[in-house]
C-alpha cells in the first residue's frame, strides 16, 4: 500500500495530475490466505484506533461489521467472501464470454481448447456479483432499529457513536469492570452503577435534555427507557419526511452528546449542567443546513 501511495504521489508531482480517490479502486492478485488476514486486521486497527499497528480494541468482530446496515453493520467488504465472489466472476467471463479477445487468449494459450469445468452453463445470463457475494455471506437477520441509519445526515462519527451504543458496546463502567479494568463503576451523573441503559433517557439528566430537543421539534413523546425508545424512534424515523429527518438527526446526536458529556465530566472533571440542549440544536442546524428543504422546515419551527 505505501509502495502504491508513493508512485501514485511521484506521478503527480510529475505530472501536476492528482487521483481521485472516489472514482479509483485497487485490485489484488495473487494474494495467499495469509496476506488476506493482515490486510483485513490492518484495516481492522485503523477502525477501532486509527492506527495501523497492531490492536486488542475490537468491541464488535469484524465479520459483524460486514453485515449490511439493516443488520446493524456498517457494510464493509468482507475479503474473504469478496474473493471468492470475483474469482467467480472471472470463470463466469471464461466460460460464456469467448467472444472478447483476452478470453479467447485464455483458451488458446491456457486451456488449449479444453473446459475449465465439467459444466458448462445453458444460458450466458448476467452474473450478479452482488446477489452472489450475498450467496457467500448467508442469511442475516435484520435489526428493528435499523431505520435510524437509513439517509442519516450526521457527522460519520456520531452515527458510529450510536452503532456502538445500540449493540451495547460503548465502554460504559459497567463492562470495564467485567474485563478488571476499573474498580470504581459509579455514574458520571449520579452515584449508581453505569450501565448503557441507565445512560441513555433512563436518568433524570438525559430524559429532560431528550424531551427539551423533542418540545423543539413540537413532537410529544415521553422517553420510556433505552430499548424501548430505540424501537419508537426507529418506527416513527420510517419516511422521508423533513420532520422524520430531523427527528432521527436530533435522537443521534442526542445520543452523541450525552455519551461526550459523560466522558467530559470522568476524565476532565466537568459537571452534568454542560449537557445542554440548546448545544444539540445547534448541531442538528448545522447539519439540516446542508440540505435546502430541511434548511426550510427548521426556519419554521
Amino acid at each position: 500500500m505505501r509502495l502504491i501511495r508513493d508512485k501514485v504521489r511521484e506521478f503527480s508531482a510529475v505530472t501536476g495530475l492528482t487521483i481521485s480517490i472516489p472514482k479509483s479502486k485497487f485490485y489484488f492478485g495473487e494474494v495467499d490466505e495469509e496476506s488476506n488476514e493482515i490486510i483485513q486486521q490492518t484495516i481492522g486497527n485503523f477502525l477501532w484506533s486509527g492506527k495501523e499497528c497492531f490492536t486488542r480494541k475490537a468491541p464488535i468482530p469484524w465479520d459483524h461489521i460486514s453485515d449490511p446496515v439493516s443488520a446493524d453493520g456498517l457494510n464493509l467488504i468482507y475479503l474473504k467472501d469478496w474473493n471468492k465472489t470475483t474469482i467467480g466472476k472471472l470463470l463466469w467471463n471464461v466460460f460464456v464470454k469467448k467472444d472478447r479477445l483476452w478470453i479467447n487468449w485464455v483458451h488458446l494459450y491456457y486451456l488449449e481448447k479444453k473446459d475449465v469445468a465439467t459444466y458448462i452453463p445453458k444460458t450466458a445470463n448476467k452474473y450478479e456479483t452482488k446477489k452472489i457475494y450475498h450467496l457467500f455471506r448467508g442469511p442475516i437477520p435484520k435489526v428493528s432499529w435499523r431505520n435510524l441509519f437509513y439517509g442519516n445526515i450526521a457527522r460519520p462519527r456520531v452515527t458510529f457513536t450510536l452503532l456502538m451504543a445500540c449493540q451495547d458496546r460503548l465502554p460504559t463502567k459497567d463492562r470495564l469492570l467485567k474485563f478488571g479494568t476499573i474498580i470504581d463503576g459509579k455514574y458520571a451523573y449520579y452515584g449508581f452503577q453505569e450501565r448503557c441503559r441507565l445512560l441513555f433517557f433512563e436518568c433524570e439528566v438525559a430524559k429532560r435534555i431528550w424531551s427539551q430537543v423533542l418540545n423543539w421539534l413540537n413532537i410529544s413523546h415521553r422517553s420510556r427507557g433505552w430499548d424501548t425508545e430505540l424501537n419508537v424512534i426507529s418506527k416513527m424515523t420510517s419516511g422521508k419526511e423533513c420532520r422524520k429527518k430531523l427527528l432521527k438527526l436530533a435522537f443521534t446526536e442526542t445520543v452523541y452528546a450525552i455519551w461526550t458529556t459523560r466522558n467530559m465530566i470522568i476524565f476532565y472533571n466537568k459537571k452534568e449542567d454542560c449537557l445542554k440542549s440548546k448545544d444539540i440544536i445547534e448541531k442538528v442546524l448545522c447539519r439540516a443546513d446542508k440540505s435546502n428543504k430541511l434548511a426550510m422546515f427548521c426556519n419554521r419551527l
